[in-house]
């Protein structure tokens, strides 16, 4: 069916985020991450997946702007299907997979800088769950990204 979309939700510092699975190659449990001196504190280093180098994002610091606690066992990385830019995210945990037809995704109803890092929200277990234009983050500059309060957008 053209008309569904699969959306990806994660958790990040007790809320939760959708990804349109699309734009995810593959999930995998954390691994180790190589810490790269005079980078920005947005990214966490660098990731070796089978034997490709990813950029590792701190998606939490990136959205909340507050650094993500690593726990071994329950982190997982997203790793993008942007192949022109290797950029992985650090997550707290998946938590489904909704399979939704374009009609439940509804436009974003906050305004403010930054609506357009957004596809639109969704209503799940009686929340609004904001649908992140990952894509659009990717090709963002870091200084414009340090400036928008997404946490406004996110309940």
């Amino acid at each position: 069916m053209s008309n569904v979309i699969e959306i990806l939700l994660v958790q990040l510092n007790n809320k939760i985020i959708g990804i349109n699975l699309k734009e995810i190659r593959e999930v995998i449990p954390y691994v180790k991450h190589f810490r790269i001196p005079k980078i920005p504190q947005l990214y966490l280093g660098l990731i070796n997946v089978r034997g490709e180098i990813w950029i590792l994002v701190d998606f939490e610091k990136l959205l909340f702007k507050r650094g993500a606690k690593i726990d071994v066992k329950k982190n997982k990385i997203l790793i993008t299907k942007h192949y022109d830019r290797q950029i992985s995210f650090l997550v707290d945990n998946v938590e489904d997979i909704l399979e939704l037809t374009v009609g439940e995704i509804h436009k974003i109803k906050k305004e403010g800088k930054g609506k357009e890092c957004f596809i639109g929200e969704i209503y799940y277990k009686k929340k609004i769950i904001p649908i992140i234009n990952l894509k659009g983050l990717i090709l963002k500059e870091i200084k414009e990204l340090e400036e928008i309060d997404f946490n406004y957008f996110i309940e």
